[in-house]
């Protein structure tokens, strides 16, 4: 990224490596001065390459400046063009900038080379570069606890550096919306074990048995309505002799699977 670049609080929180609460509260508590930028439909805050500095150079210089030498070095800032100075005096204090300016810009890089190592399905869903797999479901999956070796054996086609790469954007990038469950569905039916598939089975027999019953009470409840409306069972006549015919009964196949109970105890 170069230094005309502007960062969101999410992306100063990567670049400063501090969380993105403490990023938000230097924000509100100054001197920075953030902007806004359209995101969304909506808008966040900002801020530019200089501000990003003095608050990467203030977090190196914690322990030496006073909330008024913070203001100071600030305005300093401001004044007097980092690009082109190697140092800047202001009260009591010189401080030295090349260094602090290289390493801020390999933060910055590091920003771009994780920005990169993701692309964007039609609607707008980023996923890992190469794959289908979504970045913040992987990131719910660590998040849910996870280990990068579980991960890695459920999408066996992920590399390491991917599902970082994966966590590291969804920290800085978080996702709107509903978030993805913490679990994925091979360990949900791992943790559920034989106890919740023989449910399902049991149930899945409970509901066919009903079917069958449904069909066979309204064949014969049809076969009862014919013969109380003519007084005679409906017969017809064919080579092999008399037969009973009954009339086609068609059961709809939700009335056969609804509301079945959930097992309790022995069968």
């Amino acid at each position: 990224m170069t230094r005309t670049s502007q960062f969101t609080a999410a992306e100063a929180a990567f670049v400063l490596g501090e969380p993105l609460r403490t990023v938000k509260k230097a924000l509100d508590a100054g001197p920075v001065r953030p902007l806004r930028l359209p995101r969304g439909g909506g808008s966040v805050r900002a801020i530019e390459w200089r501000d990003l500095f003095f608050l990467y150079a203030a977090r190196a210089l914690r322990d030496h400046l006073t909330p008024k030498a913070r203001w100071e070095f600030y305005e300093a800032l401001q004044q007097s063009p980092v690009e082109q100075n190697g140092e800047v005096q202001f009260g009591r204090f010189r401080i030295a900038l090349r260094d602090l300016i290289e390493e801020l810009e390999q933060r910055t890089t590091d920003l771009s080379v994780l920005a990169n190592a993701v692309e964007f399905r039609a609607d707008g869903e980023p996923v890992l570069s190469g794959t289908s797999v979504e970045v913040h479901r992987i990131s719910a999956l660590l998040g849910g606890g996870a280990s990068v070796e579980q991960i890695l054996e459920d999408y066996p086609s992920l590399l390491r550096q991917q599902v970082e790469a994966a966590q590291a954007y969804a920290e800085t990038y978080p996702k709107p919306g509903r978030p993805y469950p913490h679990t994925s569905v091979k360990r949900a039916l791992q943790g559920a074990g034989k106890e919740v598939l023989d449910e399902v089975l049991w149930g899945r027999q409970w509901r066919l048995n009903m079917c069958r019953d449904t069909i066979v009470d309204a064949q014969m409840a049809s076969r009862d309505k014919e013969n109380e409306a003519d007084g005679n069972a409906c017969f017809s006549r064919s080579e092999q002799g008399w037969r009973t015919t009954l009339p086609a009964v068609r059961v709809p196949l939700a009335r056969c699977l609804r509301n079945a109970p959930a097992r309790s105890g022995t069968r």
